[in-house]
């Protein structure tokens, strides 16, 4: 299986989200960023090896738009197969002119977990922020042509939005990708509590449109997810960890080490924290390699000894 390399730009974010851990995918929070040489030559090394996707996120990644758009710059260049750009929108408008460079690279993966503004406050926790600058980001980007894809959390506020969600995005003729609640090896304080299954909405789903196929990340990384047929040739997937419809994970040797083994995720990707440090999964506790400052040799075999463990990857 040859992974994805995921980049964490920052732990910061404008958002403060009941269903992400404390400073995101980053899940702790970084005294310094990584050198951002180290990162381009990374990138480079990733593709000599085989790795087609790559994906920035964070935090919000917009946070930091002059290193994104030089690590963007990078990965075009060195001829990835999928570039992927997560962002909660919120500043999307802000930063367009300089994206649309990247338009015909990059998949924005946008969050929109509801259309209630009421609800949307109790998601993102900041009772002083608005919707609209989301919505007008996600109209901003279609516009310019981007490719879009929203991206819909479900949990218990915004459960019964989620049909209002995939009306939405076929009005809008977007793609759209609903993933139940993931738990971050126990960093999502509140998970009990605003944890949803999604097994009936599925369901609903399979009445209500035609089934495509049952896919996996490029790859055929991940966890299998569902494929619906929406109108304008558009599709909606949907990621299911738990439940009736969770099916099975790619693990690799060292999964047995982690405490969270088996977790809901499996291993599907390299990522790299925003302080530099590479690991073979975001979840496990030891240290993994730290790239910033490192020689180019040293990246070389920092990524090769990393990407090993994903040489025999197993079913469960």
């Amino acid at each position: 299986m040859i992974p994805s390399l995921g980049i964490i730009l920052t732990d910061k974010c404008n958002f403060n989200c009941v269903y992400c851990p404390p400073y995101g995918e980053n899940i702790v929070r970084s005294k310094s960023l990584c050198n951002l040489q180290s990162l381009q030559y990374l990138i480079e090394v990733a593709t000599k090896y085989g790795v087609q996707v790559i994906r920035f996120t964070g935090g919000e990644p917009l946070l930091q738009p002059e290193r994104l758009e030089l690590l963007l710059h990078k990965a075009c260049i060195c001829g990835f197969k999928k570039i992927l750009l997560n962002t909660n929108g919120y500043t999307l408008i802000k930063n367009i002119d300089w994206l649309k460079k990247y338009k015909e690279s990059v998949l924005l993966k946008i969050s929109l977990d509801t259309l209630d503004c009421g609800i949307f406050n109790k998601i993102v926790r900041k009772p002083n922020l608005m919707l609209e600058p989301v919505l007008n980001g996600i109209d901003a980007a279609s516009s310019e042509g981007f490719n879009i894809e929203i991206n819909s959390v479900a949990n218990k506020y915004n459960y019964y939005d989620l049909n209002n969600i995939v009306q939405y995005c076929e009005n809008k003729n977007l793609n759209l990708k609903i993933l139940d609640l993931f738990d971050f090896g126990g960093k999502v304080i509140n998970y009990k509590e605003i944890y949803v299954n999604i097994d009936s909405f599925i369901v609903e789903m399979q009445r209500k449109y035609k089934k495509m196929s049952s896919e996996r990340l490029p790859g055929q990384r991940g966890i299998e997810m569902k494929k619906f047929q929406l109108t304008h040739n558009r599709h909606l997937l949907i990621v299911c960890h738990k439940g009736e419809f969770s099916s099975s994970k790619y693990y690799t040797s060292n999964c047995n080490e982690c405490e969270n083994f088996p977790c809901d995720t499996g291993k599907f990707q390299i990522p790299v924290r925003a302080d530099g440090l590479m690991k073979t999964c975001r979840l496990l506790k030891y240290d993994g390699i730290n790239i910033s400052d490192l020689s180019e040799d040293k990246i070389n075999e920092a990524f090769l000894k990393i990407l090993k463990e994903f040489e025999q990857p197993k079913i469960i």
